[in-house]
């Protein structure tokens, strides 16, 4: 798969095979301190590759990587793609990113609400208290926010034990 010829002085950088090497290799570069359209350039070019390649992790990983570059109803939709791929592959850490980067996107308190507590969930399974702690402190006030005093309070609650237990 060659790149187009925007992105050919990149070609240099990567394996000449279109494997799993050069949808690594492509997805590292978009993380460079590239322009912002050659990092999405890049990264949608990895996407194609692992989606060639039905590699559904490393797919998961560049429609991540392109939700993260980008803003608004694509981002949220590769987002969201990438979400159901780590679900299937059991991989709560990235899919933990997923709800996470999810809930950034959406401005609407009641679309973020539930990808809040997706996160929420997610964090608790996996041993990143620091993410759980941002994320709590996100809910409780959300939760605050629309009202809910009380699921407010067990969000800054479990934030404090978060904050108390890692300090």
């Amino acid at each position: 798969m060659d790149l187009p010829p925007h992105l050919q002085p990149f070609e240099a950088l990567l394996p000449q095979e279109p494997g799993p090497a050069r949808v690594d290799a492509l997805l590292a570069l978009s993380a460079d301190p590239h322009p912002l359209p050659e990092q999405v350039a890049l990264a949608g070019q990895a996407r194609e590759l692992a989606a060639s390649l039905n590699d559904p992790a490393r797919t998961a990983r560049a429609e991540l990587r392109l939700g993260t570059l980008q803003g608004g109803p694509e981002a949220l939709e590769q987002v969201r793609s990438a979400a159901r791929r780590f679900e299937q592959l059991r991989d709560a850490p990235q899919e933990l990113a997923c709800a996470v980067r999810e809930a950034a996107l959406l401005e609407d308190p009641l679309a973020r609400l539930p990808a809040l507590l997706r996160a929420a969930a997610l964090a608790a399974e996996t041993p990143h208290p620091l993410t759980e702690l941002t994320v709590q402190v996100q809910l409780g006030t959300l939760l605050r926010d629309l009202g809910s005093a009380a699921q407010a309070a067990a969000a800054f609650t479990r934030a404090t034990e978060l904050a108390a237990t890692h300090d």
